[in-house]
């Protein structure tokens, strides 16, 4: 029975963090200002976050070339 309730809890954070996850890259979206922060942050242009973003949202998971193209782009 422990098992069930341990699997239950642990979805239950994991949705949690999904649903957060998501909200965030929805103010993200809706403001320019938090777009702007969240790109000068990971050193990408907002382009490319706008689309991480989306991504989040979409449930898309994201590629291996967005992040080799980020690698890039901070040399």
């Amino acid at each position: 029975m422990s098992t069930i309730s341990a699997s239950v809890r642990l979805t239950e954070r994991n949705d949690a963090e999904t649903r957060q996850l998501r909200q965030s890259a929805a103010d993200a979206l809706q403001s320019y200002s938090v777009l702007a922060l969240h790109s000068l942050a990971d050193n990408e242009p907002p382009a490319m976050t706008r689309i991480r973003m989306l991504r989040y949202l979409t449930g898309i998971p994201q590629t291996s070339f967005s992040s080799k193209r980020r690698e890039s782009l901070r040399r």
